[in-house]
């Protein structure tokens, strides 16, 4: 059902570029290309087009601001187009309706992804899900994720500011549906948004709406989910259980990110400090790369649903 592996199963013989072949693959469209049946309505919640940068600032180069970030945008120059609660619904997602259920899981894609894209890497998701014989619906959160390289910064930006939006809707669906078990599974930069909403709902004082975390290639330093890190405290106190998987063959963290940003990830090297004992860390080595995770058969789905329904 999904050719792309057969593309990435060619790159395995010229392991160097592996990586790169990779990134072209799954994060700049061609995705779309190789899911066979990339659907053409989705149940999504979206917030596209809900920000925009008007325009690229220079950045000083410094420790803060390493020199891959000397074009981005500066934080005023990120326009909000929607009011910062709000997101919108389409294709009616499980939950929406008068027919709860009992569980539900919510993907959140990475990085320089258009909608059409965002869709094609959902019903990925979902495929692997089944193939994994996880029963519950399935359906996706989709962001303005579709910078180029060169707005590194403004992909940061989007996803904290789009933080508060998952945050808000995750409220509002566990008001209508209090018996339903919600889980959040992320890609890549997703996790920095779904950290974000954790980090919202606990300023929010709502510590009943999330369930199970699952954060793969997590692209967040890996010191942030520690106490003394940014996202520590909102782990322990917004979410049951959260799932950080890793592999040692991701060159996209373990060498570019680093090189970008100066600092080890969690999605590569791993947790760094003193961490809540909700959080639960998994090397997933057989993952051959970043863009691998939810790949059926290469990816680590299989771990996922396990680990979601262990936590049922």
């Amino acid at each position: 059902m999904v050719s792309g592996t057969r593309i990435l199963d060619a790159a395995d013989s010229v392991a160097p570029l592996k990586e790169p072949v990779a990134l072209c693959i799954f994060n700049l469209g061609l995705e779309e290309f190789l899911h066979d049946e990339t659907p053409v309505e989705y149940p999504r919640v979206t917030t596209r087009g809900h920000y925009r940068a008007t325009d690229l600032a220079s950045t000083p180069v410094s420790p803060d601001n390493p020199v891959v970030e000397l074009l981005g945008a500066d934080e005023h120059m990120l326009k909000r187009n929607r009011p910062e609660e709000e997101y919108d619904v389409v294709d009616e997602p499980r939950g929406f309706d008068d027919d709860p259920p009992e569980e539900v899981t919510v993907f959140v894609h990475g990085w320089m992804a258009s909608e059409r894209d965002a869709v094609g890497r959902a019903s990925m998701f979902e495929h692997s899900m089944r193939r994994n014989d996880y029963s519950h619906p399935v359906f996706a959160f989709t962001w303005d994720a579709s910078q180029p390289p060169t707005q590194w910064k403004t992909t940061r930006e989007i996803a904290d500011r789009n933080g508060v939006k998952l945050a808000e809707f995750a409220s509002d669906y566990s008001e209508r549906n209090p018996d339903t078990r919600f889980n959040l599974v992320s890609n890549s930069i997703g996790a920095r948004l779904v950290l974000s909403g954790l980090e919202h709902l606990r300023e929010l004082s709502r510590h009943d709406v999330v369930d199970t975390v699952a954060v793969m290639g997590a692209t967040v330093p890996g010191r942030s989910v520690s106490f003394d890190g940014r996202y520590g405290g909102a782990i322990r106190t917004s979410v049951d259980e959260l799932h950080s998987y890793r592999t040692e063959g991701d060159r996209t963290l373990n060498q570019y990110y680093r090189l970008m940003t100066l600092q080890a990830s969690l999605g590569g090297s791993g947790c760094n400090g003193n961490t809540p004992d909700n959080l639960r860390e998994h090397h997933v080595e057989d993952v051959p790369d970043h863009f691998s995770f939810y790949v059926p058969g290469r990816g680590c789905i299989d771990r996922v649903v396990e680990d979601l329904s262990s936590a049922s």
